[in-house]
Formats: structure tokens, C-alpha cells, sequence
């Protein structure tokens, strides 16, 4: 099976959903899945084969913040899915940032590749959070 997973986060940028995806990318490539990544464009996040860093370079702390620059990225991922698909041709994208997925959707109903979303959030006091975020 081909899986492509799309996240915000990609070791070695800081974050859940980079801890989920490598993991989860380990035990697929063991039982013979094919697996590529489309994440954003962060320095700290690793390069290799069938890994595509999209949007305007940003920090791991500013991809958790929507902002023009993450919107200008989001864009970048909405024209750039329908040039990934077909490359790597994947049965399934799971998404792991909901923003991500909502600009993945238009390229995958167009190919037919279904979308399975896993919602992952951490709720802790961090000042640099909006106001609502740190009350959750």
C-alpha cells in the first residue's frame, strides 16, 4: 500500500504529530508500505527521499500559528498536492493537521484518494499560546 502523510511537523521539529508520523512511518516501511511526506518548509526538519518540504520557510514554533506567512504556505500546499499525487500515487493520505488536510482535500477528491484525519492536540500552559488554547 502507498500512504502519503501529511503533517505540519516532521522530525526534527519539535511536536507531536512529528513524533506520531516518523513512528508510525517505521512501522509501515516494516510491513512493506510504501510512505512519503509532505510537510512544511522548517530548517529543523529532515530531508530524504519522498519527503516534500512546501510554503515559505518558517520556524517550528511558527507553524503552530496561523499567520500570513503559514496561509501563503497553505496556498503552496493546495497548488503542489495536485503535482505530488500523481508522483507518488498513494492509496491513502492520512492527515495530521487539520488546516493541511482541508488544502490536501481538493487535490485527493479530484484523483479519488480517500483522506483518513488524525486530530492531535496537546493542551498545556504555554505563554507563547493564544489566551482560549492555554484554558483548554
Amino acid at each position: 500500500m502507498n500512504i502519503l502523510h501529511v503533517c505540519k511537523k516532521y522530525p526534527l521539529a519539535l511536536g507531536g504529530d512529528a513524533v506520531v508520523v516518523a513512528n508510525l512511518q517505521k512501522q509501515q516501511q516494516a510491513a512493506a508500505h510504501q510512505v512519503a511526506i509532505v510537510t512544511s518548509n522548517c530548517d529543523e526538519i529532515q530531508c530524504g527521499a519522498h519527503i516534500y518540504k512546501l510554503g515559505l520557510k518558517d520556524t517550528p514554533a511558527g507553524l503552530d500559528v496561523i499567520t500570513l506567512r503559514r496561509m501563503a504556505s497553505l496556498l503552496v500546499l493546495l497548488f503542489k498536492m495536485f503535482v505530488i499525487l500523481p508522483k507518488e500515487r498513494p492509496d491513502v493520505i492520512h492527515t495530521h493537521s487539520i488546516d493541511m488536510a482541508f488544502f490536501a482535500s481538493f487535490a485527493a477528491r479530484l484523483y479519488g484518494i480517500p483522506i483518513v484525519h488524525t486530530f492531535h492536540i496537546v493542551t498545556f500552559y504555554d505563554a507563547t499560546q493564544p489566551a482560549l488554547r492555554r484554558r483548554c
